[in-house]
Formats: C-alpha cells, structure tokens, sequence
C-alpha cells in the first residue's frame, strides 16, 4: 500500500514537471536556444517517457533508475525526431499539417540549429509568411542533421541504460522500442 503512496507522489511530481514544461513553451515561443529546448522537452516528453519506464520498472521489480533513465533519454529522442519529422515527411505521411512549429513562432531544435547557422538572412525567412517555402528549405538543409544527431546520442544513452537489465524479452521488446524511434515515420 506504501508503495502505492509513492506512485502516487510521482506520477503528480511528473505531472508537475510536464505542466510547467509546456508553460514555458507557450509563454516563450520565439526562445532560439538548444539548452532552452532541451529543458522544455525535458519537463514534457521525456517526463512522461521517464515517468511510464519507472512504473513499468516497479511493477516489473527492475531497477527504476536506469528504467527512468532509459524513459527519459527515450523521450528526448522521440521528441526531436517529432521536430524533425515536421521537416522530412508530409501531411499525409504524419496524418496533420506539416511546418505548425515554424507558422506558429515554436522554435523547434531543427529551426534552432539552422537559426545558428544561416545567420540573420535565414532569420528573416522564417519572420516572413511569404517566404515560408524557402525558410521550410534551409531549416530542412541546415537544421535537420544536427538534429538528427542529437537523437541518436539520447536514442544510444537510453540503449546504455539498458545494460545492467536481466537479458530476455522484456529487455529486447525496449531495444527494438528505442531503435524504432529513429526509424519512424509518424
């Protein structure tokens, strides 16, 4: 029953967290930095990544730290590869309208990183509505491999999170999870 107390305590701790974590995008949507993006996707995505790993952990008895660990590093790469998806499939393949970050002023980390690379020309595309398809382009050539590299770091540091789990099918169905992250397509 004790332990029920705790699970409780948590999943509101997260709830918490995942709460002010989309505040913070809301209330600053033109922020155009990588560590400012990396804790707002941490109070969102990789809060409840971390938050379902620890609950399948407990009731499974394995460890919940390197269960949490795995959750949240997963949920990081998820996310920048739900960025990233905006920027290399279509409407039809993700089932809504593509590019909502860029109409909507959300900095996403694939416009962050071409932000810091195209300078101010590349700036000026993405403030004006008319010269969407070309801003679309140069954030789609600039700011989408270093984003894509980035979610292979946390996909591989959820993966190393992994290792001290008994080996079996529990462990090889979250292998494939955190391979499948990189590979999808919605």
């Amino acid at each position: 029953m004790a332990e029920s107390g705790v699970l409780f305590a948590r999943h509101a701790q997260v709830m918490r967290e995942i709460f002010m974590g989309e505040l913070a995008q809301n209330f600053v949507p033109h922020q155009n930095d990588v560590q400012t993006y990396l804790r707002q996707i941490q109070g969102k995505s990789a809060a409840l990544f971390g938050l379902a790993a620890e609950v399948g952990a407990t009731l499974g008895q394995v460890d919940v730290a390197h269960a949490s660990e795995f959750g949240r590093s997963l949920g990081m790469s998820f996310q920048i590869i739900d960025d990233v998806l905006d920027f290399t499939s279509t409407d039809a393949q993700l089932l809504k309208p593509i590019d909502q970050d860029l109409k909507n002023g959300v900095y996403s980390l694939p416009i962050i990183y071409a932000l810091s690379t195209g300078g101010a020309q590349l700036a000026g595309l993405v403030q004006s509505s008319s010269q969407r398809a070309a801003a679309f382009a140069e954030i789609k050539r600039l700011g989408v491999p270093p984003a894509q590299q980035l979610a292979i770091t946390y996909q591989q540091q959820a993966l190393a999170a992994l290792a001290d789990f008994p080996s079996g099918a529990n462990k090889d169905h979250l292998t494939a999870i955190a391979e499948l992250v990189l590979t999808r397509k919605v």
